[in-house]
């Protein structure tokens, strides 16, 4: 495989201000166009794939957080080992589930605000520390 170098970017604005006169190119000219033209179209296809591949580990790493934080909130759910409801109420989140047909349609917690802060910024910090290690 034949590697092709990049020209300047002078040496290409100067073959631009050539044609835009209407001057003809020389063979010579027209090859240094062709391997401009040709470094342009490789850094376009190499952005455009670390582009496609940094989208596909946001992605990854969304899926990966949401999967953390719902662990952490179930986590935090009763699981039916407190004295009395009140003192579940107190200590742990409850949650309400609407469904339909078999299918959770939509899960909602309620708590004290500090608490769902603290869960989340824990599921985060368990993340980044994951992601660090590595």
């Amino acid at each position: 495989m034949t590697t092709i170098a990049t020209p300047p970017a002078a040496a290409l604005d100067a073959l631009l201000d050539r044609l835009s006169a209407g001057k003809p190119l020389t063979a010579d000219e027209a090859a240094l166009l062709r391997a401009g033209v040709t470094g342009l179209r490789r850094t376009a296809g190499g952005l455009q794939r670390r582009s496609q591949q940094q989208a596909t580990r946001i992605a990854e790493l969304e899926s990966l957080l949401h999967d953390r934080i719902a662990a952490a909130i179930r986590a935090a759910t009763c699981p039916g080992e407190c004295d009395n409801e009140r003192t579940c109420r107190r200590a742990r989140f409850q949650p309400t589930v609407w469904g339909q047909d078999g299918r959770v349609l939509e899960v909602e917690i309620g708590g004290p605000i500090d608490r769902i802060a603290a869960i989340i910024a824990g599921a985060l910090a368990r993340l980044a520390d994951d992601r660090s290690a590595a």
